[in-house]
């Protein structure tokens, strides 16, 4: 897992889009990162400060490498795509405010995840060139090896 900390308005707005959307909402922190992003901006860090109570470790940067299924990826990439749609309904509906460059980003990341869906159920070559056009909307650069190799 992951820990946020955010200013009070953050959750004040939180709270607004949750009682409005929660119940198409799939995943608490992407509201809350993107809620922090618009206000003042979003930070991570690429260390753990705590470990985890029983484990003893953390768990997230210590996971082991191995491949990930094709009906999980697609099920993944439908969850992003639903939050995009999400995102820009929430511009549409006032809810958030997003400059014309950040719905940009957010069109440009949707093509991109349908795009990465259609490569990952065909596997075609013509769908791997249409998806490298979006190589920078991807999570990673191993991303499309990963989805290549999926089975």
């Amino acid at each position: 897992g992951m820990s946020l900390a955010f200013k009070k308005q953050v959750l004040d707005k939180y709270f607004l889009i949750m009682d409005e959307f929660g119940n198409a909402i799939k995943t608490h922190d992407w509201v809350l990162a993107t809620i922090g992003e618009m206000m003042e901006g979003l930070y991570s860090i690429g260390y753990s400060y705590t470990d985890r109570r029983y484990t003893g470790e953390n768990v997230a940067l210590n996971i082991q490498s191995k491949t990930v299924s094709k009906s999980n990826r697609i099920k993944s990439i439908n969850t992003i795509i639903g939050q995009l749609d999400m995102l820009l309904l929430f511009a549409k509906d006032n809810v958030i405010t997003l400059s014309k460059f950040q719905i940009n980003q957010v069109v440009q990341m949707d093509i991109a995840m349908k795009k990465r869906k259609k490569f990952i159920e065909n596997k075609g070559l013509i769908s791997l060139i249409g998806l490298m056009k979006y190589s920078k909307q991807m999570p990673s650069k191993r991303t499309i090896l990963g989805d290549l190799l999926s089975k």
